[in-house]
């Protein structure tokens, strides 16, 4: 419940020198008594105040309280402060890794009446940053790789087409791709090539992979395919080990389910295996700060994507 403080004013004006018509002055005693309504109650404060600890960031989340002359939110920490919009969330940038940070959220009334502080602690790190991955929608995607080759996937209703584009020739794999599980997706498909010559057909393909999924990064959606899902490492770091696994059936006979592999170091080297040229990439702080390597959340399943390689492709 508001209180308002009504403050009585009362000014006494002694002597005023008033002209008359006729040029006499005239004293004249005036008392003016002035009431002003003074909101005195503070708001109640924001509750559920959350931190979430994020690569030189903190994530502060929060319910705002239900006082109807509610203004805004004051965060305090580290000496600085910032002013949130009747907002129930701000994510603090700039901070250090490695550094505990004491954060206080104060809502503020139109009145300027500040509630209690809502206090909470959290310590950046160097996290690499998750996405929700979601099942592939229909659309078409599209990668261009560093030797300037086109690869097109059209996808609708189960349906798949991925096309590969280099000089005359058109590499074509068409088919369906679906579920068969959390964990695995099928691609059955007819591998035809069409070039100077006409179409000519290769193979029957039947390809189990380990993931297959769409993701948004930076308002831009890409498709997944066989990605790599983290087996071994501390949660939500990027050293560790990831796999990912293919499992080939061509014109009936199985070659049998391969595994590869990413080992990232602390020093930050990222290793690929096996490969006939060994592939090796430096990731820095930078790239996870950028998204350019992140993790995707799909089906309680953690994978990495490393924008570097060829295995995404952009919506159009």
């Amino acid at each position: 419940m508001k209180t308002i403080l009504k403050c009585a004013g009362l000014f006494l004006f002694m002597s005023v020198g008033l002209q008359s018509c006729e040029k006499e002055n005239v004293d004249v005693d005036v008392d003016v008594d002035v009431n002003v309504d003074v909101d005195v109650t503070p708001p109640q404060r924001v509750e559920e105040l959350t931190a979430v600890p994020q690569n030189q960031a903190v994530l502060l989340q929060w319910t705002n309280p239900s006082d109807k002359d509610l203004k805004h939110i004051e965060i305090a920490y580290a000496g600085k402060s910032e002013i949130v919009a009747n907002e129930s969330g701000k994510r603090i940038e700039g901070l250090e890794n490695g550094k505990e940070y004491t954060f206080s959220v104060v809502a503020v009334d139109s009145a300027g009446n500040k509630s209690d502080a809502a206090t909470t602690t959290a310590t950046p790190e160097q996290y690499v940053n998750v996405l929700q991955g979601t099942a592939l929608t229909a659309g078409t995607y599209l990668n261009i790789d560093q030797y300037q080759l086109q690869t097109e996937i059209v996808y609708s209703d189960g349906n798949y087409k991925q096309t590969l584009t280099a000089g005359s020739g058109k590499y074509i794999w068409e088919g369906s791709l679906s579920a068969v599980d959390d964990t695995t997706y099928r691609l059955t498909c007819e591998y035809y090539v069409i070039d100077y010559s006409g179409r000519r057909h290769v193979s029957d393909l039947i390809e189990d992979v380990n993931a297959a999924f769409c993701v948004t990064n930076q308002d831009v959606t890409y498709y997944i395919h066989a990605a790599y899902e983290k087996i071994s490492g501390k949660e939500g770091f990027l050293p560790g080990t990831y796999r990912r696994y293919d499992e080939l059936t061509e014109d009936g006979e199985n070659g049998g389910k391969e595994y590869y592999y990413i080992e990232v170091d602390d020093s930050g080297k990222m290793k690929y295996s096996p490969s006939a040229v060994p592939e090796e990439y430096t990731w820095t702080n930078a790239d996870l700060l950028n998204n350019a390597i992140f993790f995707v959340s799909f089906h309680d399943r953690i994978y990495l994507v490393n924008m570097q390689d060829n295995r995404w492709y952009q919506k159009q």
